[in-house]
C-alpha cells in the first residue's frame, strides 16, 4: 500500500507540474477578398490549449505575408509584403495575454503582385516568437 501512495503522489506531481504550462497551437488560414489586383487576408490563431497564461510579444512592424512556389514552402520566397527592416520609435508594448482555453487571431493583409498571376502559391505568414505560419495556397487571378 505505501508503493501505491508513492506512486499516486509521483504522478500527482508530474501532472500539477505539467498542468501549469501554457501550450500553444498555431493554425493559419488564408482569403482571397479581392481580384485584379489579388488582396489576400491571412489569419493565425493562437490556443492556448494549456492551463496557465501564455505571454506572447506585440509585434511593433506589420506582419508579413511571403509567396512560395511549393508546398513545402522552402527556399527564398518568390515574394514578400512589406519590407526587411522595420524601425520603430515606439515604447515596448505589453504583451499578448492568451488565457487557458482562448485565442488570439495575428491577421495581414497583402496584395499580390500581378507577376505572380495564373499561377498557384503557398502562403506563409509571420507572427511573434515562432516560425512563419502556413496560411493557405491559391491561385492568384
Amino acid at each position: 500500500m505505501p508503493r501505491l501512495a508513492g506512486v499516486l503522489c509521483a504522478l500527482f506531481a508530474t501532472a500539477c507540474a505539467l498542468s501549469t504550462e501554457p501550450r500553444l497551437r498555431y493554425e493559419g488560414r488564408s482569403a482571397i477578398v479581392a481580384t485584379s489586383p489579388t488582396i489576400v487576408d491571412a489569419v493565425v490563431t493562437v490556443r492556448n490549449t494549456g492551463s496557465a497564461t501564455a505571454n506572447i510579444p506585440t509585434p511593433i512592424c506589420p506582419l508579413g505575408v511571403a509567396v512560395y512556389a511549393t508546398p513545402e514552402r522552402s527556399g527564398e520566397p518568390l515574394w514578400r509584403s512589406g519590407t526587411d527592416e522595420c524601425i520603430s520609435t515606439l515604447p515596448i508594448l505589453p504583451p499578448i495575454a492568451i488565457a487557458p482555453g482562448d485565442y488570439y487571431d495575428f491577421t495581414a493583409r497583402a496584395i499580390l503582385p500581378t507577376t505572380l498571376s495564373g499561377q498557384r502559391v503557398f502562403l506563409t505568414m509571420s507572427v511573434p516568437s515562432v516560425q512563419p505560419v502556413p496560411v493557405g495556397q491559391l491561385l492568384v487571378k
